[in-house]
């Protein structure tokens, strides 16, 4: 098994994540989802599959801030 560091702190985020909805695919989609309107970015739009539009990523310090907007809807762990 990969021993990446960067890889095992994302499935770990991950996973910690997914315990909190029960696995339940349904409910971690709609907090994703509350989470985009929270932040305000679009990253992807999937409207029209034959004319997508790609955004650009925001940078790192606005992923900043938005992580600790997207703590604070998160509740006590």
């Amino acid at each position: 098994m990969n021993n990446n560091p960067i890889i095992n702190e994302v499935r770990r985020v991950r996973d910690e994540h997914a315990r909190k909805f029960n696995y339940d695919l349904a409910a971690i989609c709609a907090d994703i989802r509350e989470h985009q309107k929270i932040c305000g970015h679009v990253v992807v739009t999937l409207k029209d599959k034959e004319n997508r539009t790609l955004y650009p990523m925001p940078q790192a310090d606005s992923l900043a801030c938005h992580e600790d907007q997207w703590k604070k809807t998160q509740g006590p762990n």
